[in-house]
């Protein structure tokens, strides 16, 4: 891949003929490889297993050999990106410590990385083997023209190793990329923090400095240090640009193969054999398609957040904050050293990001976002369950009565084989199994059912919950009366598809109502932990403030932000009340859901057949209601300690150093009262939704 270095290193004439011929040899081998996977789209003898990897392959494969060459076209610029990254602002400022938390940052990316792919790479060739021993076939991990499965000899075989060998070779080299492109991203993460602590580390000196010095020496010595921040602000900006613009390519090319593959990896899931061993391998495959795109967006998530997101309330920039509490207020500065920092200022509020296509944000984006819940509110109104915004959408009369007309049809398949699935007591012609099924799921099916009639019945609530929390805050998986499994023909199998496709139909909704329910608690706790990160910022201003303002002024400044703090804190728990007044239905259901089918499902693990399949169904089936019951339990157990945790903010909040009066004594008292009150979320109003109850329940069943 040639020579990424910056320093120069003096070699002689042979070696340098020696790397150049053993760079053609190596990329040679991986394009002759690449090419004769390529070439087998012209096999005819190929199974329908060995042409769904062929697709997968040639489209991962050459993808990867792009980031080879895209490393080599911008060779140039990536040797002076790395040595600005490496070594331009180090003589300036530098933290031993910060660099030794990047330096495990970059172990930990590189290890997870390399591991992953390895084992996934494992998985496939474990896979080929026991493939080899059932079937009798070579060792098969991809698919090329030349050598095939039924040709032999000891070249055939030589080749056919150097062919299983390349997908571990170009994936070594596909790490060796991933690895540097992660690690110039922590780096340029690192950058910020250092800016970050060069600020803090300029305001302690400043203060020390503050009764040593006259003004005017203390503004000049501040000036020529904040000159120096600018500097590195501008340093790590020009490094954030030059990675983007030198590895973007790369994010582009990563991001494209995960989405690309993934589909395939699902597609080749639903249309392939089933087998624990195949299972395995593309699972590990789908994982580390996961891993590696959410190592790109994980680490350039990370330089967004140190160079502009905050937790709280959209306040400036961390690097902005930095630089206004850099001490600038205590050298009395004249208009030179404030213009200087109302640049700098307006400089740090320009968000940096990394991305993919120029349009795509790498970045970890907060999952509780306004967009995320109107994705969801708009699968639920596709799904026909009515529209949940509380933005008011203009679409014409035609448009209302169609969509009308499809809630009906939507509704009125679910009711259908509803009723058609509680019919199917009256048949006598039931096996055991059928039997155990039929109960199963004429008690899970109507409860889901019975979610979406919730949400219908407190729709206009819920829209003011939403605005509040976001804006200021014969194959048979079903047992059925008609048609059974003796009856045939066109319109019947046609009836029988449609019978399949309920389940999944009725399960999209179900999830979906889910995820609505499980963000809005999330967003709940997110309320409560704004509310106390408010208090704790209160009591720095005031101790901030304390050498500065007068008694009087300090007391009436702490009380106008602890009201605001009150207010915040209504708000929240006004927000917790009502998503458990609108959404408590949910939770009952649920719950009720839970434990029954749990019992259900522990019967017919006791009185059914045993086969791996038939035990995998069911564990799955217990795994899922168990990992549903969970997150309902764990979310609202993290509302309850979220607000608990308010009154040790309250009381910290720096009251006491303001010599306060009876009346912000009496305004603490009351908020400190309030704050006393646990708030919980309840199943059937009496059944606490927490951490201890779904610890405790969940060692019952075991």
């Amino acid at each position: 891949m040639g020579d990424l270095w910056y320093e120069k290193t003096e070699v002689s004439v042979n070696m340098k003929r020696i790397y150049a011929a053993w760079m053609v040899l190596a990329n040679g081998y991986v394009i002759i490889i690449l090419i004769d996977e390529l070439l087998a789209y012209a096999r005819s003898d190929l199974t329908d297993r060995e042409k769904n990897d062929l697709v997968q392959f040639t489209f991962a494969h050459p993808l990867i050999y792009c980031k080879v060459l895209t490393l080599y076209i911008w060779k140039g610029r990536i040797k002076v990106v790395m040595e600005r990254l490496l070594e331009g602002s180090r003589s300036i400022f530098s933290s031993m410590e910060l660099e030794r938390m990047s330096v495990k940052q970059f172990a930990k990316n590189c290890f997870t990385l390399t591991g992953v792919s390895y084992v996934t790479l494992s998985a496939a060739t474990i896979e080929a083997i026991r493939l080899h021993f059932i079937e009798g076939i070579p060792v098969r991990t991809v698919v090329v023209y030349f050598p095939s499965s039924s040709q032999t000899g000891f070249f055939i075989n030589v080749f056919r190793f150097f062919k299983e060998f390349h997908w571990y070779y170009i994936v070594a080299m596909m790490a060796t990329m991933d690895c540097l492109a992660l690690c110039s991203l922590i780096t340029v993460a690192h950058k910020f923090r250092v800016l970050r602590l060069y600020f803090r580390q300029l305001r302690i000196r400043t203060l020390e400095n503050k009764e040593q010095r006259t003004r005017k020496e203390l503004a000049e010595e501040f000036k020529k240090d904040f000159v120096i921040g600018i500097k590195l602000h501008s340093d790590a900006l020009w490094c954030a640009r030059n990675v983007q613009h030198s590895m973007g390519p790369l994010y582009s090319i990563q991001v494209m193969e995960s989405v690309a593959l993934l589909v395939m990896c699902l597609i080749k899931l639903v249309v392939a054999e089933r087998n624990i061993t195949y299972l395995l391998a593309t699972s590990a495959f789908i994982f580390c398609l996961i891993i590696l795109t959410g190592a790109y967006m994980m680490a350039a998530g990370d330089i967004t957040h140190e160079v502009y997101i905050t937790h709280f309330m959209k306040e400036a920039s961390l690097v902005g904050t930095a630089m206004f509490h850099s001490g600038w207020e205590e050298c009395n500065p004249g208009p030179d050293v404030r213009v200087l920092v109302v640049v700098a200022l307006q400089m740090s509020q320009v968000p940096v990001y990394m991305t993919a296509f120029g349009v795509i944000t790498l970045s970890h984006t907060n999952f509780i976002s306004k967009h995320y819940f109107k994705s969801l509110c708009k699968l639920m109104f596709y799904f026909g369950m009515g529209d949940l915004w509380y933005e008011k959408t203009e679409v014409s009369y035609y448009t209302k009565k169609i969509y009308e007309v499809w809630m009906i049809v939507a509704n009125g398949f679910v009711i259908i084989i509803l009723f058609d699935e509680l019919l199917s007591f009256a048949r006598t012609d039931l096996t055991e199994r059928e039997k155990n099924d039929l109960v199963q799921f004429a008690f899970a099916h109507p409860l889901i059912y019975g979610k979406v009639v919730t949400l219908y019945i407190w729709k206009s609530r819920i829209k003011v919950v939403m605005e509040r929390l976001l804006e200021g805050i014969p194959v048979r998986t079903e047992v059925v009366y008609f048609p059974n499994s003796s009856q045939t023909g066109f319109f019947i199998n046609v009836l029988r598809f449609c019978k399949e496709f309920h389940w999944y139909y009725i399960v999209a909704m179900m999830a979906t109502m889910d995820c609505l329910v499980l963000c809005s608690l999330i967003t709940v706790g997110h309320k409560f932990r704004v509310l106390r990160l408010y208090f704790d910022e209160l009591r720095i201003r005031t101790l901030e403030n304390k050498e500065q303002k007068s008694t009087k002024e300090l007391a009436e400044k702490f009380k106008k932000d602890f009201v605001v703090g009150i207010k915040l804190h209504s708000d929240a728990l006004w927000c917790a009340r009502n998503v458990q007044h609108s959404m408590g239905p949910l939770y009952s259901i649920q719950v009720m859901e839970s434990v029954a089918l749990l019992v259900m499902c522990l019967v017919k693990l006791v009185v059914a057949e045993r086969n791996i399949t038939y035990l995998l169904a069911t564990s799955a089936y217990i795994f899922c209601l168990i990992v549903l019951t969970g997150s309902y339990m764990m979310v609202a157990g993290d509302i309850t300690n979220e607000a608990s945790l308010v009154g040790t903010a309250m009381f910290h909040s720096g009251w006491e150093e303001c010599n306060p009066g009876p009346d912000v004594r009496v305004l603490v008292v009351v908020a400190l009262q309030m704050s006393q009150v646990p708030v919980y979320m309840t199943a059937f109003g009496v059944i606490t939704l927490s951490h201890t109850n779904f610890i405790s329940d969940g060692k019952k069943p075991s």
